[in-house]
């Protein structure tokens, strides 16, 4: 199950394929928490909400809550 949750192609998010995941890990979750999935790809700017708007040929995804990152102080940490 756990390497289903692991998304690394933007495409993934717009065609649907997220979306499906979840709904198929929904009945396996456990009782406590909503089913999740991660998404890891190359991000070159993002917003609250928005990752890769800037740049949307690198996978431009919009998503429901504030996109975390790693920060010190209030400083978002870049990577490397």
């Amino acid at each position: 199950m756990v390497s289903r949750l692991l998304v690394t192609k933007p495409e993934a998010w717009t065609s649907g394929f997220v979306a499906q995941t979840r709904d198929e890990l929904e009945p396996e979750w456990p009782k406590k928490g909503t089913p999740f999935v991660w998404l890891c790809w190359m991000a070159r700017d993002i917003a609250d909400r928005e990752i890769n708007g800037a740049h949307p040929a690198l996978g431009h995804v919009r998503v429901l809550a504030d996109v975390t990152s790693p920060t010190v102080g209030r400083n978002r940490v870049e990577g490397p």
